[in-house]
């Protein structure tokens, strides 16, 4: 139930990117990888993501990548359909979500904590990596744990 909270935030969130650069939804992502790197008191290691997730919505306005583990993690970002490096906003999200249940902790970037650099974004899909600073950790109900020191990563997810 948490991890569908913690969905819907991310989605709520997303609304109105997402509807802007979603021109048409894309079952065409097949393949989807993540490695997040987290220093920390709060969260503190190295976690993949290897399954596309259902939130997934990749077109030719670009869209949402949803990268979720076996173990029910997830990554997530909204993308622009051009490479780039972007400062993460309300409307250009990156979220890391660890554990699920009682032990999910959230990671939430969207006022200028990461800059993520877009090195592919087209038709065939996107790759990135993305720096991070200081971030609150959400953990169950929204309950407010404590700042990450930093974080990094990559992403891809192609058709």
């Amino acid at each position: 139930m948490n991890r569908a909270r913690a969905l819907l935030t991310f989605a709520i969130a997303l609304m109105t990117g997402a509807l802007a650069v979603a021109q048409r939804p894309s079952a065409g992502i097949t393949t989807a990888h993540a490695t997040v790197t987290v220093k920390g008191r709060i969260l503190n290691g190295a976690f993949t993501y290897d399954r596309v997730g259902a939130l997934t919505m990749w077109g030719p306005g670009g869209g949402v990548i949803d990268i979720d583990s076996s173990r029910g993690d997830a990554l997530q970002y909204s993308s622009l359909p051009k490479a780039g490096s972007y400062k993460t906003t309300a409307s250009m999200p990156l979220v890391v979500q660890v554990g699920v249940g009682p032990t999910v902790k959230v990671v939430t970037s969207a006022a200028g904590e990461c800059t993520v650099t877009v090195t592919r974004a087209d038709e065939a899909g996107v790759a990135a990596s993305f720096e991070c600073g200081r971030i609150e950790v959400l953990g169950p109900e929204k309950k407010m744990l404590g700042p990450i020191d930093s974080m990094m990563g990559s992403f891809t997810a192609s058709r």
